[in-house]
C-alpha cells in the first residue's frame, strides 16, 4: 500500500473551514486506497486524530504558531508579506523538522501544502530525507498574484516574493494547482509535472421556491432579499465582515445580511449591545452542515467582498454546492476556473462591489 504524507501548516481534523475539507477530499480522491497521514502544526495542542477512510492526522503543538497567528490577525492589514516571515519561522522550527524527517522515512509520496510548507525542501535535512521519494508541492495559489493590487507593497517586496516562489517551485517534480492560469505560470519556472485539481464539491438537493420563502420567514423573520457571507475568524474575513456591517448594511437597508461561521462570534462580542448593530445584519456563527445549507438555500445570493488574503477562496464552494448566485470581487474568485459557479464579478474596490450589488438587487428592495 502506498504511504502518502501531507505536510500542512494548520491542522485539519476539526473540519471547521473549507481549506480542511478541501485537503482531505482532494487527496482521498487522488490517492484512493492509500494510507494517508497529515502532519500539521497546531497552535493549541498535539495529538493523533483518525479522519476516516485510512486517513489520520498527527498534530504537533507549536507555540510560535500561536503567537504568529495572533500577531497576524492583530497586525492586519499591515502584513501583506507575512508569508515570508512565516516561511522563516517554519524553517527555524528544528523540532518540527526532526519529526518531519522521521515520518518521511516511512512514506512513499510527500506533499507540501502551500508555499509556506513547500519551503521546507530548502532545508538540507528535509531534502536528504526526500531522496527516493516522490515530492510534490500543492500550490493553493500563486502568492505573487495576490500582491498585484495590494496597496503599500513595494516593487522590491514583490520581486523578493516572486523570486522565492520561483526558486521553491523549481525544486519539485510534481505541482498541484487549483487553476490552469496558476499552472501555466508555475510550469514556466519548473520542470515539474503540473496537475490541475479544480476546487469542486458535490451539490446538495435544492429547496423549492415555496420552501425557500417559508424558511426565509422562519430563519430571518421576513421575506426580504437575503445575501449571506461565510468566514472564519481570519484577518481578510474580518475586513470583509466590517465592510458588510459598517457599509453594505446601511447602503442596502431593506436587504438581510446573514453572516455564517466563527467570524460571527467575534462580531457578536463587538456588538454585544445590539442597538449598535444594524437591524438587517444577522450573525449566525458556526453551523452544523445541514443547518448551514438550509440557511444558505433560504438566501438569494452569496456575497464575497474579499480584497486580500491567500490560498483559494474556499468559501466559494458553498455557492457551488448549493447552486446559488455568487456576487464577488475578482480577487474573491482566485483558485476557480471561469464557469465554475454562476457569478457576477466586480472590480477589487468597495465602490465597485456596491455598484455591482445594486445592479443585482430587484427594484424596490435596496
Amino acid at each position: 500500500m502506498t504511504k502518502v504524507l501531507i505536510v500542512s501548516r494548520k491542522s485539519v481534523h476539526k473540519f471547521d473551514d473549507g481549506r480542511s475539507v478541501r485537503i482531505c477530499q482532494a487527496y482521498r480522491d487522488i490517492y484512493r486506497g492509500s494510507q494517508i497521514t497529515i502532519l500539521s502544526l497546531d497552535d493549541t495542542h498535539s495529538g493523533t486524530y483518525p479522519l476516516g477512510d485510512g486517513m489520520q492526522e498527527i498534530c504537533i503543538f507549536d507555540d510560535a504558531a500561536s503567537i504568529a497567528h495572533a500577531a497576524e490577525d492583530s497586525n492586519y492589514p499591515a502584513r501583506d508579506l507575512h508569508v515570508l516571515s512565516e516561511i522563516e519561522r517554519i524553517l527555524k522550527n528544528d523540532y518540527f523538522i526532526s519529526i518531519l524527517v522521521g515520518v518521511v522515512k516511512h512514506s512513499d509520496v510527500v506533499i507540501f501544502e502551500e508555499l509556506h510548507m513547500a519551503s521546507l525542501i530548502t532545508d538540507r535535512r528535509v531534502e536528504k530525507s526526500l531522496q527516493g521519494k516522490t515530492a510534490a508541492y500543492s500550490a493553493h495559489n500563486v502568492e505573487r498574484d495576490l500582491l498585484i493590487d495590494t496597496p503599500g507593497v513595494t516593487v522590491a517586496e514583490k520581486i523578493i516574493l516572486e523570486s522565492v516562489e520561483k526558486n521553491i517551485a523549481s525544486k519539485y517534480e510534481k505541482i498541484f494547482v487549483c487553476s490552469r492560469s496558476d499552472g501555466d505560470y508555475l510550469r514556466r519556472h519548473s520542470k515539474a509535472e503540473v496537475v490541475f485539481i479544480p476546487n469542486q464539491i458535490e451539490k446538495v438537493p435544492q429547496t423549492t421556491p415555496a420552501e425557500r420563502q417559508k424558511n426565509k420567514k422562519m430563519l430571518f423573520g421576513n421575506t426580504n432579499f437575503t445575501v449571506f457571507f461565510v468566514g472564519s475568524n481570519h484577518g481578510p474575513n474580518l475586513d470583509a465582515c466590517d465592510f458588510i456591517i459598517k457599509e453594505l448594511c446601511y447602503a442596502f437597508p431593506n436587504i438581510n445580511f446573514v453572516i455564517i461561521g466563527s467570524i460571527g462570534y467575534t462580531k457578536l462580542r463587538e456588538h454585544r449591545h445590539f442597538d449598535l448593530k444594524p437591524k438587517n445584519c444577522l450573525l449566525f456563527g458556526f453551523l452544523e452542515e445541514g443547518l448551514k445549507n438550509m440557511v444558505i438555500q433560504a438566501s438569494d445570493a452569496m456575497i464575497n467582498p474579499m480584497f486580500t488574503g491567500s490560498g483559494s477562496n474556499i468559501k466559494v464552494l458553498d455557492a457551488i454546492k448549493n447552486n446559488i448566485l455568487l456576487i464577488t470581487t475578482e480577487f474573491g474568485m482566485r483558485g476557480y476556473e471561469e464557469g465554475a459557479v454562476e457569478c457576477v464579478v466586480s472590480d477589487n474596490t468597495k465602490e465597485a462591489f456596491i455598484e455591482t450589488m445594486r445592479r443585482q438587487i430587484p427594484g424596490g428592495q435596496t
